[in-house]
């Protein structure tokens, strides 16, 4: 994977990776891209499993991390971490690094699944599959816990430790503090690094990205593409048979994984098992092997 800034809309750097197994003569390894989309203040790095799985299955990869996030750059700026804005940058993003390809696949995690589930919805022709890991769908309560974010910026710095050791305890299933405790203490940092005015202003905007919940299902309903939903057994944040099915319901073609040993963060607990699933959904859809 190569990586680096780029000035993907006038003013808005973020970090993108590109990579891929071999050049053809459109100057690309593959005749299908997967843009990988990660979830709510998080880092692209989170998919670093998935990322040779799909180089090995002849696909190329688009991976980067949200304006704020990883290594992209962080205004301090409310409206800078609007949802639109953030979708206007996959977009920018899915335009820029599609071309030359006649299929995508789009890869989202958690609030990654409302961008590209929307992003799917209005490109009917391009997308050639979707993969959903802890997907969301806007149920009461879901977002319960905004509140919290209209404190003081120097409350919430104060406070950062405390909400990431709160996300930890949803995000991972209850053996991974056992057998990968590793895995919690890289994560436990990600978390800590993220600048508080960031969090502050992507959470208050989250819900945004649509005017109801309507909206989405609309949006849901449009997508022609086949999609894979996945969640571990223990994501108790968006789990399979809560939000993950409901987004199935909805969808022309969907199946769904529950993946064992797993949480929130089923892409890093359980990878092997997860990519074959991926692997096998692209076999289906795509026609490979």
């Amino acid at each position: 994977m190569m990586g680096s800034l780029v000035e993907i809309r006038p003013g808005r750097r973020i970090w993108v990776e590109v990579g891929g197994a071999s050049t053809n003569a459109h100057g690309h390894s593959s005749d299908t891209v997967a843009i990988l989309v990660h979830g709510s203040c998080a880092i692209s790095e989170q998919y670093a499993a998935q990322v040779p799985a799909l180089h090995k299955e002849g696909l190329d990869t688009v991976a980067f991390d949200y304006l704020g996030c990883g290594r992209s750059e962080k205004p301090d700026d409310f409206a800078a971490y609007a949802a639109e804005e953030l979708y206007q940058d996959l977009v920018a993003v899915f335009q820029s690094y599609s071309k030359g390809y006649t299929g995508v696949v789009l890869l989202g995690h958690s609030y990654g699944t409302y961008l590209v589930n929307r992003l799917a919805s209005e490109q009917p022709e391009r997308v050639a599959g979707v993969v959903l890991i802890g997907a969301g769908y806007p149920l009461p309560g879901a977002f319960r816990l905004r509140w919290i974010f209209h404190l003081p910026l120097f409350v919430l710095g104060w406070l950062q430790p405390y909400l990431t050791d709160q996300f930890i305890k949803l995000a991972f299933h209850p053996d991974t503090f056992k057998t990968n405790p590793q895995l919690i203490e890289l994560e436990r940092g990600r978390s800590n690094e993220n600048p508080p005015f960031m969090f502050r202003a992507f959470h208050l905007q989250a819900l945004s990205l649509f005017r109801d919940a309507d909206q989405y299902t609309d949006w849901l309903r449009s997508i022609r593409a086949p999609a894979l939903i996945t969640a571990g057994d223990k994501d108790f944040l968006t789990p399979l048979d809560g939000m993950g099915k409901k987004v199935a319901s909805y969808l022309k073609d969907a199946r769904t994984a529950e993946i064992p040993l797993g949480g929130h963060q089923v892409h890093e607990e359980q990878p092997t098992v997860l990519n074959e699933k991926i692997i096998g959904f692209l076999h289906a859809v795509l026609g490979r092997r």
